[in-house]
């Protein structure tokens, strides 16, 4: 932890952190699709995207701050939260369209909240 320029407490966070967080998520959802973290102008934090999804990090990423959407969304859930203390961290999280795993989303929920570095 450091205080930037404004004297605002900044917390760094490890990649293994960002990396655990996603692998929660993406574990609470066997219709999981791809997620990333960003700051609030669309800078990647971290991602999970695999290989063969065919969806480019920069778009994931724009999708996540911006009322457009730069991915074709009709075949999936498109999940955005806001989180940390200022929500200043945006979470997208795209899912197979399933209504299988609605009551996942409660755990989801725990998940977010259970995340101190946010």
């Amino acid at each position: 932890m450091f205080n930037d320029y404004k004297g605002e407490c900044i917390i760094i966070i490890s990649q293994e952190m960002v990396d655990s967080f996603l692998g929660k998520i993406k574990n609470n959802f066997p219709n999981f699709v791809a997620g990333i973290l960003t700051d609030e102008h669309g800078f990647p934090i971290a991602s999970k995207i695999p290989k063969n999804a065919n969806i480019k990090e920069d778009h994931l990423a724009l999708s996540a701050i911006s009322e457009s959407d730069f991915i074709d969304f009709s075949k999936y859930q498109k999940v955005v939260k806001e989180i940390g203390k200022k929500e200043k961290v945006k979470l997208l999280v795209i899912l197979e369209k399933s209504a299988r795993y609605l009551h996942k989303f409660k755990d989801f929920n725990n998940i977010i909240k259970s995340q101190s570095p946010f």
